[in-house]
């Protein structure tokens, strides 16, 4: 079963609001496991509250990462700060195999997190509505990382002698 996680490292009610709806996204795909996480305090977005990752090292626990930041320069900082605590993780390929999504997309926080390896995700086009949008984003990335998990199941030998596609 893939591990979605997704990540609010620094927004407003609106980046909140849409990280929720990637997470909804993402639990429509079946079999998926999603985790909704802000890397600060916990946070009250309308009438839920989103509680604080723990520890960046528990990001290795995922097969997907979507991170939602603001566009400002304020979150650029963070967002660089805190793919560099994800960076000097060890093993350095920890997130070889990691399914990655940003919005917002920018140059920023893609040179930050290209530097970690991983498996870059799009957003998908064609759907105009933000809600609606981080939702396919969501579900995409669980998709994508679910897809993941399961051919690196095939390379495990013991694994292979008892699972077969029909």
């Amino acid at each position: 079963m893939p591990k979605v996680i997704v990540l609010v490292l620094e927004g407003d009610a609106a980046t909140a609001t849409l990280a929720a709806a990637a997470a909804e996204g993402a639990r429509d795909v079946r079999f998926t496991e999603v985790d909704l996480r802000v890397v600060q305090s916990d946070r009250v977005t309308g009438s839920a509250t989103i509680k604080a990752l723990d520890a960046a090292e528990r990001l290795a626990d995922y097969d997907g990462v979507m991170i939602f930041g603001g566009a400002d320069s304020a979150a650029s900082r963070a967002i660089t700060s805190f793919a560099q605590q994800l960076a000097a993780l060890e093993p350095a390929n920890v997130f070889a195999n990691t399914v990655f999504a940003f919005i917002p997309a920018g140059g920023t926080i893609l040179e930050c997190f290209t530097a970690l390896g991983g498996i870059l995700v799009s957003s998908p086009r064609g759907v105009e509505d933000g809600t609606a949008r981080a939702r396919a984003y969501g579900a995409r990335v669980a998709k994508v990382a679910g897809w993941v998990r399961h051919a690196l199941g095939h390379e495990h030998a013991e694994h292979e002698k008892h699972h077969h596609h029909h």
